[in-house]
């Protein structure tokens, strides 16, 4: 018996290598992460420009996104649509599922940091003046009265 020639030892070489640049490759395609950024807004331009103004839905969504993520505090608005309270408890569970929303009769800021949004309606009509305002701290809670 002879043993192998080196034509057999050159092909299994390149066979090993292909299994593994194969094996590395299909690694790398399915088990690769993906990483998403959460959305970010420009809320304070929003809050500085539009202040005072009439706003719809979607604008009160980047108001609200300012007021939740501290770049926003005074803000007066008249909507051009009627909103519900159901209407605007879902965008703020957009924005950050741990807010709350919570109705009180008087328009008084309390003084606890609880991730709450105090209101003073169950309906917002079209061409109705709101006023939005939070302290300038951290985590404040936020106030949105009719006036």
């Amino acid at each position: 018996m002879k043993g192998f020639s080196t034509e057999y030892i050159f092909y299994a070489l390149i066979f090993m290598i292909f299994i593994i640049i194969s094996v590395s490759i299909i690694k790398n395609i399915s088990f690769k992460n993906y990483n998403f950024e959460e959305f970010k807004v420009n809320s304070s331009y929003v809050c500085l420009y539009m202040n005072d103004t009439e706003i719809d839905k979607k604008d009160l969504e980047v108001v609200l996104y300012g007021f939740i993520k501290d770049s926003c505090n005074n803000f007066v608005f008249t909507l051009k649509k009627p909103l519900t309270k159901e209407d605007i408890e879902g965008i703020i569970k957009k924005i950050d599922k741990d807010y709350l929303l919570v109705t009180v009769k008087d328009c008084n800021l309390q003084t606890l940091n609880t991730k709450t949004i105090f209101i003073n309606f169950e309906h917002l009509n079209a061409k109705q003046k709101i006023y939005l305002y939070k302290r300038e701290i951290s985590n404040s809670d936020i106030l949105m009265c009719v006036l």
